[in-house]
């Protein structure tokens, strides 16, 4: 330290300080000890320093860090935007869905109520049904595929039992002509009893 400082340091101190004493011993200790506070300053501040930019530092990171956060946030809200929206998608198809089922059923409603002259048309088919099964003998076997026609052609009275069996490709005419043989060979049977029985 140059000695124009020095003295300047003593001027301060005196201009703030009259009661110091005038005794040069005395006033020298008292610049020296100011002389070593400031010193110490340097010091003081560089570790003020250190520790301010050590804070900076700290906050730097958890910035850093809340905004890797805040954009995986946007990330996950964006990705439940979609979820919602695809949901909302889904929740209106089937509600339209279910608003055509229940329109159908209820068409379905009125179309199977049955009026009481519809009623009577199935009773007296059905009655015509179980005729001409009794005449000729023919049980349909409706638990086989649509493209094939099965059935039993038989008669108590003389224990006839016939199966036939068609496929799609044959013609409707061999299927008719076919029955009506069987029908007759088992008519036929009756009549040859009956007559056998005329006979004896």
């Amino acid at each position: 330290m140059d000695v124009e400082h020095i003295e300047n340091l003593v001027k301060s101190v005196s201009q703030y300080k009259p009661e110091i004493p005038s005794d040069p011993k005395i006033e020298f200790a008292r610049v020296l000890d100011l002389v070593n506070e400031h010193a110490k300053e340097p010091k003081r501040i560089e570790s003020l320093l250190s520790k301010y930019q050590k804070n900076c530092r700290s906050s730097k990171d958890k910035l850093s860090q809340a905004e890797v956060q805040r954009a995986n946030l946007r990330k996950e809200v964006s990705k439940q935007k979609d979820e919602d929206a695809y949901i909302d998608k889904q929740i209106n198809k089937l509600n339209a869905e279910i608003r055509d089922t229940s329109f159908k059923i209820e068409k379905a409603k009125t179309v199977s109520i049955i009026s009481d002259k519809e009623r009577e048309i199935i009773r007296l088919q059905e009655n015509e049904l179980r005729a001409y099964k009794y005449m000729t003998g023919i049980r349909f076997n409706t638990y086989v595929p649509d493209d094939t026609l099965e059935a039993l052609i038989t008669n108590s009275r003389t224990n006839f039992v016939k199966a036939i069996h068609f496929d799609q490709s044959t013609p409707i005419k061999k299927i008719r002509e076919a029955l009506w043989s069987i029908i007759k060979d088992a008519g036929t049977k009756i009549w040859d009893n009956i007559e056998e029985n005329k006979e004896n």
